[in-house]
């Protein structure tokens, strides 16, 4: 797990009061302000690294050169419902903060986090941002706040906040597509092809990577894709890879169980489909070439 752009804030009064937030016999109120007082001390370690400048202070003996926070303002943006626990911890911190909200859902039909309500500063572009949300589970819905925030005219530094996160969320990754694909997944019977299909997203650019889609059909295989290049991608972490393929057909994606890798593998034609009739002539996506003739393929891969 590539843990270079997370912080594990691990103070010893952290961890005391993450134990009693997670006791089943903790009562509500004493959650409410448990979470209140971790999202003030996650707020520290979230904003050490904002710019300071120089400033002359008056105190009552004399004139004080002291620091003060420049740079870009700040805003924090909970993911609804949950993340409006951590706004107040905080403000506590940062009273001068403007606050967003965000509300998603998941739609059942493509699988992807939709927005339903969106309250943003006016000059959110122009703001540092705090995204908080106290869960970070698969890395789905904090993803898409993010990439939403950038449609927005986020250009600059986005942080999440979250109180408990699993391992999958930190290293949550997407695949975006050219165009809005139909995904779906042409069912195997051993190496052969059968015609029945599995719908993993249907109408949409961006293809969320998840264990169980591996863990239940081991490889999935897409054969009428219109897309001819993809992006794996994770917008917690900044790291692109751009695979082209504008000569192949049909696209494979397949990794194992517990792996840190996925493998994206473009190729000219499927396997044989369990009806074929075994003529090598009839299967799909064949190229013939006469004696003498050549043909070239273009795959290429660029990493960002």
């Amino acid at each position: 797990m590539d843990n270079s752009r997370v912080t594990l804030v691990d103070h010893p009064m952290v961890q005391h009061k993450l134990s009693i937030l997670r006791d089943k016999a903790t009562s509500c109120k004493q959650f409410r302000e448990l979470v209140r007082e971790l999202a003030l001390f996650e707020g520290y370690e979230a904003t050490r690294d904002l710019p300071l400048a120089d400033v002359d202070v008056e105190t009552p003996i004399c004139t004080a050169r002291c620091k003060q926070v420049s740079g870009k303002k700040l805003a924090v943006v909970p993911i609804l419902r949950a993340g409006l626990g951590m706004v107040d911890g905080v403000l506590d911190l940062i009273p001068a903060a403007r606050v967003g909200h965000l509300g998603m859902y998941r739609n059942e039909e493509t699988h992807e986090p939709v927005p339903y309500y969106d309250k943003m500063p006016e000059d959110i572009a122009n703001r540092t941002v705090l995204v908080v949300d106290p869960m970070l589970a698969t890395g789905g819905s904090i993803i898409s706040a993010v990439t939403y925030l950038r449609s927005r005219g986020v250009t600059g530094e986005i942080k999440l906040m979250v109180l408990v996160a699993a391992p999958e969320g930190i290293e949550a990754y997407e695949l975006v597509f050219d165009q809005a694909e139909n995904f779906d997944h042409s069912l195997l019977e051993g190496s052969l092809i059968t015609h029945r299909t599995v719908s993993l997203g249907q109408h949409t650019r961006v293809f969320q990577l998840r264990r169980a889609d591996f863990e239940t059909y081991d490889s999935l295989v897409f054969l009428n894709l219109a897309s001819r290049g993809v992006t794996l991608q994770s917008p917690l972490h900044g790291r692109k890879i751009r695979v082209a393929y504008p000569d192949f057909d049909v696209l494979l994606l397949w990794t194992v169980p517990g792996a840190g890798y996925i493998c994206i593998e473009p190729w000219r034609n499927a396997p044989d489909y369990t009806d074929a009739d075994g003529d090598i002539r009839h299967k799909p996506g064949m190229i013939a070439l006469r004696p003498g003739q050549e043909r070239s393929l273009r795959h290429t891969l660029t990493i960002e």
